[in-house]
């Protein structure tokens, strides 16, 4: 087996071939890692790297990082499909920057177990927001005003001040 050299204008020429190849056509099943679902699916989940990854300024740019394999990407936050292609938009501790989407890059597990845990997040926030709104219709008060009409309500509001007004009258005579 022959080792792939690591040095950065071996991976510059790579990844300049894999633009060219890119181009053509070549790289046409982007999706066919163990990743299923359309690009929207994976929108909040974070890359790790399985390989060496190179993140660019904008899709077919300038490198403006590279990865290691086990390294964080960053989390994707949008992605831009060009030449048949899925571009990753993340954003990195550092930086923010697109990531082409290769088959076998990516830990494709880190990243769904990323995606359950933001599921997860999710339904816990719905959850205690739902139950927050039945702690305040528990309130009697929280109730009673919301059903009254609105006719009620003004009237109500009306003998208040009425009430008020003629007391301060009083006060100031």
């Amino acid at each position: 087996m022959v080792e792939k050299c690591e040095c950065l204008e071996c991976i510059k020429a790579d990844a300049y071939e894999q633009q060219i190849n890119n181009r053509r056509g070549i790289i046409a099943d982007n999706l066919e890692d163990n990743l299923e679902g359309k690009p929207d699916d994976f929108l909040g989940g974070k890359l790790f790297a399985r390989q060496n990854v190179i993140i660019y300024d904008r899709p077919n740019g300038n490198i403006i990082e590279m990865k290691k394999a086990g390294d964080e990407i960053g989390t994707i936050y949008s992605y831009v499909l060009r030449d048949g292609s899925v571009w990753w938009n993340i954003d990195g501790k550092n930086y923010s920057g697109f990531v082409l989407h290769q088959k076998g890059i990516f830990d494709d597990i880190a990243l769904q177990n990323s995606l359950r845990e933001n599921a997860a997040k999710k339904e816990e926030l719905i959850k205690s927001a739902a139950e927050k709104r039945i702690s305040e219709n528990d309130n009697p008060l929280y109730n009673f005003l919301p059903d009254l009409g609105g006719h009620v309500k003004a009237i109500i509001i009306g003998v208040i001040v009425l009430v008020v007004g003629s007391l301060l009258l009083k006060l100031f005579k």
